[in-house]
């Protein structure tokens, strides 16, 4: 932060900086009025209400005459998204001059644009932004042509009887019984350790792994196995630790390592660039830590050994391979065990499908409005 500050005040025009979002932890930075522009990657952390980073970046930055903000997630119909980066750009005074003007509010807190409203609030968009999914439609070239679709392959793996004797116990002890679909993110969590070869029990301040057999644990090891063994490296994405820790065990034969949040950020590039050289053939780690904003275009296969209830993390971690430019078709392997894990996966395929649709309605809107205040652009994109 102080060689920002140092860089801020110096006026180099001939000088770049990059830094990370970390910088505005402390508080907002005053120094930053000096510079002339400013970039932000990766900035869907303005979706975060509240955020400390958020404010200290949306205050620092006012009075920077061009600033360009960039995200690969833009979430469709996310209210504070869209007044967020607005506050960023300073294209509004405040985020409820957006939020109150073309949003808004059901009974239990959910924002969404109002139908009156949605064509006044693209034309206001696509004064200061563009969405863009497929070049094409805005008349661009097709540069996506050549990248290859991935391969889901999606694996229902069968139910041990340890695991159904402890999905009966804890669906009796908490209550749920016959009503097992309206379970909460935690009842929800529990049931997916189980499926993963484990349960996490009180143990004073750390909670003690107990072993649970489970067929899922091995179905990925040797899943991953056959995938090295066809020349492809692989990454092995997971929820819990010691789900990593199960994993890394089984495929002790194999130069495997697992990338945590309890290493140093040292410890954490050293074995991404092991990984990138070749040196290990398995990655193993969570989409929290890795899953946004790498380019691992070497990787050829990935399994989601572990997933919750997040579509956009598991999104952005195929993204980490399947993007601009990959020439392979990623492989990427989805499996589950339909009784502890089905609701989970349910829901991460019915967000997925709303977010197609959602992201397909948002693309017709700007490009409408764009060819309405573009009038050029209009034979192209109408």
């Amino acid at each position: 932060r102080e060689a920002l500050t140092d860089w801020c005040r110096a006026g180099d025009p001939s000088v770049i900086a990059l830094c990370n979002y970390e910088k505005f932890i402390p508080g907002v930075l005053p120094e930053l009025r000096h510079i002339a522009g400013l970039v932000a990657d990766e900035s869907s952390l303005l979706r975060s209400g509240g955020g400390v980073i958020k404010w200290n970046l949306i205050k620092s930055a006012r009075g920077i005459e061009y600033k360009l903000s960039c995200t690969a997630t833009p979430a469709p119909n996310e209210a504070m998204e869209y007044a967020s980066q607005s506050a960023f750009l300073e294209k509004l005074r405040n985020e409820g001059d957006i939020l109150w003007t073309y949003f808004k509010r059901d009974k239990h807190g959910v924002w969404s644009v109002k139908p009156h409203a949605r064509q006044a609030f693209y034309r206001f968009m696509s004064s200061w932004s563009v969405y863009l999914r497929d070049p094409v439609r805005f008349g661009f070239a097709d540069i996506l042509a050549s990248l290859p679709d991935p391969e889901i392959i999606e694996q229902r793996i069968d139910l041990t009887d340890e695991q159904r004797v402890l999905m009966t116990d804890f669906l009796v002890v908490t209550g749920r019984g016959m009503f097992a679909d309206r379970m909460g993110v935690k009842e929800r969590s529990k049931l997916a350790q189980m499926a993963r070869g484990f349960i996490y029990e009180p143990n004073g301040s750390k909670p003690h792994a107990r072993s649970v057999q489970a067929l899922k644990p091995t179905w990925v090891a040797e899943t991953v196995r056959a995938e090295v063994a066809a020349g492809r490296q692989t990454l092995i994405w997971t929820t819990f630790d010691q789900e990593g820790d199960i994993l890394v065990a089984l495929l002790s034969d194999l130069p495997v390592a697992i990338l945590s949040g309890s290493q140093s950020d040292a410890e954490r590039l050293d074995l991404l660039s092991r990984f990138r050289a070749g040196d290990l053939a398995v990655l193993i780690s969570k989409p929290q830590l890795i899953g946004f904003g790498l380019n691992l275009q070497f990787v050829r296969s990935m399994v989601f050994s572990g997933f919750d209830d997040s579509f956009e993390r598991m999104y952005q971690a195929i993204r980490r391979c399947y993007r601009f430019g990959q020439t392979h078709s990623v492989r990427v392997f989805l499996p589950y065990v339909p009784e502890l894990e089905g609701m989970i996966f349910d829901n991460i395929r019915a967000k997925e499908a709303r977010f197609m649709v959602d992201v397909a309605a948002q693309e017709d809107h700007y490009r409408a409005a764009l060819a309405s205040t573009l009038p050029a652009l209009g034979g192209v994109i109408a």
